[in-house]
């Protein structure tokens, strides 16, 4: 009996100790709740509320010079991905920049089906200027393919000012390269093939002037043409 007055003594002893250190814990996990980094969850743009779809972010490629993160917006028409996303097609691109200030949407809904991206300058450790995309309509019932073959090029910066339209009613890019702050690109729509340059500094079109025409297996080369 002795034993368990001195036991009870000593656990009575105790309990004021007891009570600091859950007090300590208590505060220590206040403070590391209030300064733990945010988390910021991004929506989908105008996505339906019954949409079949799934969407996942991926493919993040980090611009290093600029301070901002591109994202693909994949969307699938089942929940099984692979590693990348790459049974899903990309439908927008996720912008966000490494500080405080809010991210953003390339396009304003999941109403187009991107098909190629790119940004120039394209070196790996320059300024990036305009990011360039091919895009075609999706389909309207919300089905994760295209309404036609032919695509829309557009430009864009990265502060989120909408996508300005360069080229539409294109068929097929066959070549694009930057000289300067001009871009060039030898595209095809139905039997003639243009090029075109246009200013990455205010997207403005310097020129836009036919190279060849093609008539079954032959091509007739514009003489003024220059590569």
């Amino acid at each position: 009996m002795d034993k368990f007055f001195k036991f009870v003594q000593r656990f009575n002893s105790l309990l004021p100790l007891l009570a600091i250190i859950f007090l300590l814990l208590g505060i220590c996990w206040a403070f590391l709740q209030e300064h733990r980094p945010r988390v910021t969850f991004w929506e989908a743009p105008n996505v339906p509320g019954q949409s079949q779809q799934f969407h996942v972010l991926n493919q993040g490629q980090y611009i290093e010079k600029n301070g901002i993160w591109i994202f693909h917006l994949t969307v699938s028409d089942s929940d099984s991905w692979s590693y990348e996303g790459s049974r899903g097609k990309t439908q927008n691109l996720l912008l966000s920049p490494d500080t405080q200030m809010a991210g953003h949407w390339l396009f304003k809904d999941q109403g187009q089906l991107i098909r190629h991206v790119e940004t120039f300058p394209n070196h790996d450790r320059d300024l990036v200027k305009c990011i360039y995309t091919e895009a075609t309509p999706v389909a309207k019932d919300g089905s994760n393919e295209s309404l036609q073959k032919s695509f829309t090029i557009y430009l864009a910066k990265l502060n989120g000012e909408k996508p300005v339209t360069i080229l539409s009613n294109v068929d097929k890019v066959i070549a694009r390269n930057l000289q300067g702050n001009v871009l060039q690109i030898i595209y095809q729509q139905g039997l003639s093939v243009k090029k075109i340059k246009i200013s990455i500094d205010d997207f403005t079109i310097r020129s836009n002037q036919d190279v060849a025409t093609l008539a079954g297996t032959a091509a007739k080369i514009t003489k003024t043409a220059s590569y």
